[in-house]
């Protein structure tokens, strides 16, 4: 069943419109957290948030993110569905805002992260959870004209190019085991070619590409 979730813009804090969707772990406030921590107006406080940040970007390892929210308080990043923290944890001065940098690895895949605040005494806000993916280049292990092997994440497409022209010469899936193959068409043997990848088929990562992998000429 479809549930109607309330979602935060996470470049402002500000209410967006009511969204109805099948994933309703986006809105992961976080087992025990305060029933009444969801309300600022009871609370006056301004929940936190992730600034210059958006659905389905690609981060690398040590990604550093802006985040707001209430001055004067503790903030860090954790994984939306564990609680498990993933950043530095800073207090925050009266602006309220602070840089935290990512400094457990993540692993290859998507992850929902969000942003955990917390002030003198019991109450805590949790932001909005923030999808993000972790996807470094596909990699060509064997370059030959009828068939490329490589490798790559689970799941994802991998798009072949020609390097420096950007052609389009095939696509893939890439299988359970990481490996991938591709019979290429309109090459020919000392084009040099590449190719990228993306998770098209996991919500809000769907735009989202990889860099290009290592170039190699056909033989």
């Amino acid at each position: 069943m479809a549930t109607k979730i309330l979602r935060l813009n996470v470049s402002s804090g500000k209410d967006s419109a009511d969204i109805t969707h099948d994933e309703s772990e986006l809105w992961a406030p976080g087992a025990g957290e305060n029933p009444e921590s969801h309300s600022e107006a009871m609370w006056g406080f301004t929940r936190p948030y992730f600034s210059n940040a958006h659905l389905g970007m690609r981060i690398e390892e040590g990604h550093t993110f802006h985040v707001g929210g209430h001055a004067r308080s503790w903030k860090w990043i954790e994984d939306a569905h564990t609680g498990e923290q993933v950043s530095e944890g800073k207090l925050t001065d009266h602006g309220g805002g602070t840089n935290l940098k990512i400094i457990r690895h993540l692993g290859e895949g998507v992850h929902d992260l969000r942003v955990r605040m917390e002030g003198l005494g019991s109450w805590y806000m949790c932001s909005p959870a923030l999808r993000v993916v972790v996807l470094p280049p596909p990699r060509i292990t064997h370059p030959n004209i009828n068939q490329l092997l490589g490798e790559g994440i689970p799941g994802a497409d991998i798009e072949l190019h020609q390097a420096g022209v950007g052609s389009f010469h095939g696509k893939t899936i890439v299988y359970p085991n990481r490996a991938w193959e591709i019979r290429p068409t309109g090459v020919h043997k000392g084009m040099e070619v590449t190719c990228r990848q993306r998770l098209s088929t996991v919500k809000y990562v769907e735009n989202t590409y990889s860099d290009w992998s290592n170039s190699i000429l056909l033989r």
